[in-house]
């Protein structure tokens, strides 16, 4: 979301991470004043809420300005964990409203709001450095099985959007950086010539980083689907793995094994990561130019003087991906 949306919402916090904005969207799950807490703000602002019916004991609510996500697309993911959690995919599922909606449109002191509540992931994080051969190898079987999962799912996959579309403003959007208008033409064409058939093309998860899994023991539980669309599977794998120093390093060894136990994947088809990788840093380039939509203040607080800097680095990162 644009930095202004994030320090919006962050002024409206109190002392314990309470805000009527995410007040009045709780309670369309039925929920009191003063029992969201704030947890974090990013692609959507995110707060926890008590749910002891649930394994995990909570739900996140999670919600995001009208302008900045639609309805029909909050919606649309929502049906898609809940429809993956129905076919026995270990996903964090949505749970309804109490007019039983997986996604709501809600008025708020800042606005309408869409928003979803989404059960917590059984398990805890793991961290990179931390990972096991098991795990390492679990995390691409899970992936695996949800590209499995796509072929029951052409019906939501017509309605979600093409992995790389932002690519199409990437000449006008970039134009203050001329250097990388030819190069994002030329991932454009690769792309134009890849193949699209049910095997390599489909329902993808769009982020599936180990940050976005909770694990118990070797099992992972995947969640935030935020950024699913029609993609290359290999796109997903790339999206998955660019934390890691290379594929050939342990733990990406053990991801593309475990992988294969459930899919075929071809080195023809590992030989398309740096493509995608570079695609996915140009479909960031694009991003950050609406994300940072505010000039740096002497006001700003210490955190989002942080956050600044932190996307300015992360655009540095992808703009050499994209150029080399």
């Amino acid at each position: 979301m644009p930095l202004s949306e994030i320090a919006g919402l962050a002024a409206t916090l109190d002392g314990k991470g309470h805000s009527e904005v995410a007040d009045a969207a709780a309670a369309r799950w039925g929920y009191l004043p003063g029992t969201a807490r704030f947890w974090r703000s990013s692609a959507s602002h995110v707060f926890v809420l008590p749910t002891p019916d649930q394994p995990s004991g909570r739900a996140f609510l999670r919600f995001v300005p009208e302008t900045w996500r639609p309805l029909p697309r909050v919606r649309i993911i929502a049906r898609l964990a809940a429809r993956l959690a129905e076919h026995g995919r270990p996903v964090a599922a949505p749970l309804s409203s109490v007019d039983g909606h997986v996604a709501e449109a809600v008025a708020t002191p800042r606005g309408v709001v869409h928003a979803t509540l989404i059960a917590g992931a059984p398990g805890t994080s793991v961290d990179l450095p931390d990972l096991t051969t098991g795990q390492a190898s679990a995390w691409g079987a899970a992936l695996a099985d949800l590209h499995a999962a796509s072929e029951q799912l052409t019906d939501l996959g017509a309605e979600l959007p093409e992995a790389f579309e932002e690519l199409d403003a990437a000449a006008a959007v970039l134009a203050p950086d001329p250097e990388l208008i030819p190069a994002v033409a030329r991932l454009r064409d690769a792309l134009a010539g890849l193949p699209r058939d049910r095997a390599s093309f489909g329902v993808g998860h769009g982020d599936f980083e180990l940050d976005n899994l909770a694990w118990t023991g070797d099992t992972p539980t995947a969640y935030d689907f935020d950024d699913a669309t029609r993609t290359w599977f290999v796109a997903d794998i790339a999206s998955a793995l660019r934390d890691l120093s290379s594929v050939d390093s342990p733990p990406g060894r053990a991801f593309v094994e475990g992988y294969r136990t459930v899919r075929e994947l071809p080195a023809s088809a590992l030989a398309t990561l740096p493509l995608f990788a570079a695609a996915q840093a140009a479909t960031w380039l694009v991003r950050l130019r609406a994300i940072v939509d505010c000039a740096a203040s002497p006001g700003d607080p210490p955190w989002l003087v942080t956050l600044r800097a932190r996307l300015d680095q992360h655009r540095l990162r992808q703009r050499a991906i994209v150029l080399g």
